[in-house]
């Protein structure tokens, strides 16, 4: 068995386990989602969830085209996203890291090294990060804010400090090994590519605001005489909770931080059992929309095919 078998084997597996922890979840959520169902909740559920898989297979070509203008060569768009969105799914693992290294899978099958996609990847979590600070402090910055003021704003800071000292320490690392990668980040930001991070930060911003929209649809759905008045600080909470749990290492795909924050947040809005419901019904729709994007990405995949050869496009 050579490398490229090897690492796609692994991948299989942890694909496997991945499927595993998904449909466990699933099977746990059964009763709340089968006690508040209904028609209009199903069609804002499906719709929701058609939408998170095609950001999340937009989302794996601008991955390709991250890690090709790094590493200055040609992204298959085909094979990237399928590779992203593949490894997506694994961070319903505990852990929440694997979706990460299922990535440097890239790094196999394109001139790609390992640490210019790891490079990629930091850049993309700064990203999103970033946008999603940005529409939950534009949306619900009194709401958040309030509440900030009400915690323990040592441990908080603390702890957004912590995040920004592991990425900068990974940066680091990565630079230090190697003089080449930081030759690669002074060329990477260049005008040019500086207007196509713009362009990625606006589409995760535009991305961020539809699904808090979403969510504050389902909400609606759930409890008809929600106040208008409350709605963009639903959508920006949203965010915020959404923010907290992907930034928070150990917790996979944010399960349990992202629910605990929505349930701090929100008390005072919505009674706490409609909460719970909203937030398992979205739960499933994250899952859903994650493993739709998983398919429609292997077809994807295969509509970019030439043979065994992935179709590639100037980036």
């Amino acid at each position: 068995m050579n490398r490229k078998q090897l690492v796609r084997t692994i991948g299989n597996l942890l694909m496997v386990v991945a499927v595993v922890f998904i449909l466990y979840k699933l099977y746990q959520y059964r009763e709340a989602f089968f006690g508040v169902f209904n028609w209009k909740i199903g069609c804002v559920m499906l719709l929701s969830a058609l939408f998170t898989a095609f950001t999340f297979v937009v989302m794996g070509v601008l991955y390709g085209s991250l890690v090709g203008r790094i590493s200055g060569g040609k992204a298959p768009t085909g094979l990237t996203a399928r590779i992203y969105c593949k490894s997506n799914l694994y961070k319903y693992i505990p852990g929440n890291v694997l979706q990460y290294v299922g990535r440097n899978q890239i790094a196999e099958f394109t001139k790609a090294r390992h640490d210019q996609v790891v490079l990629a990847s930091v850049i993309e979590v700064a990203a999103q990060a970033t946008g999603a600070l940005l529409v939950s402090l534009f949306l619900a910055r009194g709401y958040v804010l309030d509440w900030f003021n009400r915690q323990n704003k040592t441990l908080i800071i603390g702890t957004v400090a912590l995040g920004v000292m592991v990425v900068a320490a990974v940066l680091v690392i990565l630079i230090r090994k190697k003089k080449k990668l930081m030759d690669e980040l002074r060329g990477f930001l260049i005008r040019k590519n500086l207007l196509y991070m713009l362009g990625l930060l606006g589409f995760i911003v535009v991305t961020q605001i539809v699904n808090g929209g979403l969510f504050v649809w389902l909400m609606h759905c759930m409890v008809p005489d929600l106040p208008q008045t409350y709605w963009n600080n639903i959508a920006g909470v949203y965010c915020f909770a959404w923010l907290v749990g992907f930034i928070t290492p150990g917790a996979p795909g944010g399960m349990g931080i992202r629910e605990a924050m929505l349930s701090v947040l929100l008390t005072n809005v919505i009674l706490p059992e409609m909460i719970t419901a909203a937030i398992v019904l979205n739960r499933i729709v994250t899952i859903c929309g994650d493993v739709i994007a998983f398919f429609i990405s292997k077809l994807f995949a295969r509509g970019t095919e030439s043979g065994n050869r992935y179709t590639e496009v100037n980036i």
